[in-house]
């Protein structure tokens, strides 16, 4: 296993962002980053992000305004509006900084000239990394039935009810309407949170099979199984070997690779909380700022995961602040008490926050606050219901 260069030791010791002293290590360790690699396995894990995120907004968006995203045109329309945000966000995160903010101990771009790659070739590769990733999870996913009793029971069925034009923020669901006799599963479909199903529906009316709508599962493996790769051996300095082997170990844990090619959302939610942490630690060795080209991937990425665990799961959303609250701490004895330095932190937890209360967190969270008086109906609150319970006795 390789070890971190000293260089890079006491570059990374000196502080998140280096001062004018510090000019010569932080050219030492961006230096070392460069020959380390991992550039191009970080843009497209941010791209694909992006691309997650964009489709979340894309479909609250859509369902806001009163359209719905069932008919193919507007499946095509959600999937142009995510293209366009994940375009907009890796021209930002490839885009160099300006010479009037530019600093010691940052480099200029992501992608800098040093690259192995080089800039174009970089990215370039990331783009085709992107396009591959996506097509295969979709290709998988749509290779392979699911014949769990929750993932046909409700998940499937949330998709199904999506890709039909249903619209969970002007439109209650109810089963009678549909044909069905479970008297319960319109409860689960109208208030609990639905962006796998949302992520699903938008692949669905676009391939028409059904099994295509659980390709998240398998693409966020291997988000979290890249991402955590990359991390070792830019930052940690792994062999590739050792770094791919234990970013699949991260990955392919036993509920992940259990739920991989079925609509549940458990391993799914474990990796928006893994990418939480790790663009956190990220941005924690980097010490990045808004403008800090460098920091920009783990921002993005630390915004979107946020959104998407919030948006899969209640318990998502009550993790991923945990999750937070940790890295937040580790970010503030990083930076040594100074709380400027973990500004921009604060800000992509805060914007998450902030989108998650505007736009994709409308429908359930909004809605189960205005109609039950809590956000978290049916589990909690005065009018709650066990499902277990429910579930026993059907």
């Amino acid at each position: 296993m390789d070890q971190p260069s000293p260089e890079l030791k006491a570059s990374a010791g000196s502080g998140p962002i280096g001062d004018a002293d510090d000019a010569p290590a932080a050219r030492r360790r961006d230096a070392s980053l460069r020959e380390r690699g991992g550039e191009t396995l970080i843009l497209a894990v941010a791209g694909s992000m992006a691309l997650i995120l964009g489709l979340l907004c894309a479909a609250s968006l859509l369902f806001i305004i009163g359209l719905g995203i069932g008919a193919p045109t507007l499946a095509w329309l959600t999937a142009l509006l995510a293209l366009g945000a994940a375009a907009a966000a890796l021209r930002w995160i490839i885009a160099p900084d300006r010479p009037a903010g530019a600093r010691a101990g940052r480099s200029a771009s992501l992608l800098s000239e040093g690259a192995p790659l080089g800039a174009e070739s970089a990215l370039t590769a990331a783009l085709l990394l992107i396009t591959v990733l996506w097509l295969a999870a979709i290709l998988l996913a749509g290779s392979v039935y699911d014949w769990s009793w929750d993932g046909q029971h409700y998940h499937q069925e949330l998709v199904i009810q999506l890709a039909r034009g249903w619209n969970p923020v002007w439109e209650s669901f109810r089963v009678a309407d549909v044909g069905l006799v479970d008297g319960e599963l319109d409860l689960w479909i109208n208030h609990y949170p639905r962006a796998a199903g949302a992520l699903g529906a938008a692949v669905y009316g676009l391939t028409g099979a059904i099994e295509t709508a659980k390709f998240f599962n398998p693409l966020l493996i291997a988000l979290t199984g890249l991402y955590a790769a990359a991390l070792l051996r830019r930052i940690a300095g792994f062999a590739w070997l050792w770094a791919a082997l234990f970013g699949a170990a991260l990955a392919l844990n036993a509920v992940a690779s259990a739920q991989a090619l079925s609509f549940y959302i458990d391993g799914a939610s474990f990796a928006a909380l893994a990418l939480i942490a790790l663009a956190g630690a990220h941005l924690i060795w980097l010490g990045p700022d808004l403008k800090a080209a460098e920091g920009r991937a783990p921002l993005l990425i630390l915004t979107a995961a946020i959104i998407l665990s919030a948006t899969l799961k209640f318990t998502g959303l009550v993790f991923a602040v945990f999750v937070l609250l940790f890295v937040g701490f580790a970010a503030l004895w990083r930076a040594r008490g100074r709380i400027a330095e973990i500004l921009p932190l604060a800000a992509a937890s805060f914007g998450a926050g902030v989108l998650c209360l505007l736009l994709l967190g409308v429908s359930p969270y909004l809605q189960n606050l205005v109609v039950a008086g809590h956000p978290f109906h049916p589990v909690m609150g005065r009018t709650a219901r066990d499902r277990r319970a429910a579930c026993c006795a059907s």
